[in-house]
């Protein structure tokens, strides 16, 4: 009887213990899923960080092309006016 009842308890401890288990890697499981999502929003933020400075880099160009075109047509009228 007593053998009965060990053997009963055991079947209960290891019974905890693989759903213990079970809990652990599930969360573990959750938890690197949880990583890889957060990877991909990093690496997509930072594509859009590098796609938006890229942007800015040429909108000074342009705008400082037009700046010296507007300055070279005012120099060119300036000179015109004076003759």
């Amino acid at each position: 009887m007593a053998r009965l009842q060990e053997t009963s308890d055991l079947k209960r401890e290891m019974e905890r213990k693989t759903n213990d288990l079970q809990i652990e890697e599930d969360r573990r499981k959750e938890s690197l899923k949880n990583q890889s999502e957060w990877l991909i929003e990093k690496s997509y933020l930072e594509n859009q960080v590098q796609f938006l400075k890229s942007q800015l880099e040429e909108n000074k160009r342009l705008h400082d092309a037009l700046l010296l075109a507007l300055e070279r047509n005012n120099n060119f009228r300036f000179l015109s006016d004076d003759t």
